[in-house]
């Protein structure tokens, strides 16, 4: 960053008024409260998801290259209300949310999946027909693609009229050595809201763990600036070719390198506990 962005995001990041609001964007406000989630080892909130994916939304309507893929962009809610109420899956809570928006005709779904602890991604590939599932510390999709194809079908029978057989979609769930890897228990969001941003842009995934301090403070100027900087988004390290390894055994191999490389000695489980995410929460609402 330069030296004047740089104050922009250290200003953001001061202690103030917790209540204050530094941005708005489409009924999106952004507190100072929520801005300390982007501070060092803290859990990016619901607030600062969406105001991201508005602003990916935003891109998408106005100036996307011709090269890159058409995106359609689900906000975290979405979800939630499609599948994680008292009786289990209600399309009929979803019903509208995508009225006047043709999603059948993009390349990509994109949708952000927040479980107990931890931020992932979820994908609905239309043009290659398969369900794909991003998890930075490789935790199984349990029940979110099934219920996204549901909820694809669904949504196809009620605007089109007619039946959408994807049976023969595959579901793709992303491994060790394909796709950046978090090596921390705070960083999902960061890797999360990057990796649609990267897909959304036909960019291949090469950022890692070392990324992740700069694009907190990327995230932070993109938030006050109401702009995406995808020029200042090349990460300052990575293992990647531009292809993915052919074999479980090279996916492998590539992530013990990058391991390797990086010093780590041990490995994060996931999700983190509740209660240390309950405590880091409370410390930066009390700031």
């Amino acid at each position: 960053l330069t030296e004047e962005q740089a104050v922009i995001v250290d200003e953001a990041l001061g202690t103030g008024n917790p209540n204050e609001i530094l941005a708005d964007f489409q009924n999106i406000p952004i507190s100072r409260r929520d801005m300390a989630t982007l501070r060092p080892r803290q859990w990016l909130n619901d607030e600062v998801i969406n105001y991201f994916f508005k602003h990916l939304e935003q891109r998408e309507a106005s100036a996307v290259e011709a090269t890159w893929p058409r995106c359609h962009f689900h906000q975290t809610n979405f979800y939630t209300k499609l599948a994680e109420t008292p009786g289990g899956y209600n399309y009929k809570n979803v019903a509208e949310w995508t009225r006047g928006k043709d999603v059948f005709s993009k390349d990509l779904v994109i949708v952000p999946i927040h479980l107990p602890g931890h931020w992932t991604l979820a994908v609905i590939n239309m043009k290659q027909q398969r369900f794909e599932y991003y998890d930075s510390l490789r935790g199984p999709p349990g029940e979110v693609l099934t219920n996204l194809r549901r909820w694809l079908e669904d949504a196809f029978l009620n605007k089109k009229g007619v039946t959408l057989d994807t049976t023969g979609w595959p579901v793709v769930v992303w491994r060790d050595g394909q796709t950046p890897r978090q090596r921390n228990s705070f960083d999902c969001g960061l890797f999360m809201s990057r990796t649609a941003e990267w897909l959304a842009r036909g960019a291949v995934l090469s950022f890692t763990q070392a990324d992740m301090a700069y694009f907190r403070q990327l995230t932070v100027l993109e938030i006050m600036k109401a702009s995406l900087f995808t020029e200042l988004q090349e990460p300052t390290k990575g293992e990647w070719k531009g292809t993915l390894p052919a074999t479980e055994a090279e996916a492998e191999a590539v992530d013990e390198e990058e391991e390797r490389k990086e010093g780590i000695e041990e490995k994060v489980e996931c999700p983190v506990e509740a209660e240390e995410m309950e405590a880091a929460r409370s410390q930066v609402a009390g700031e």
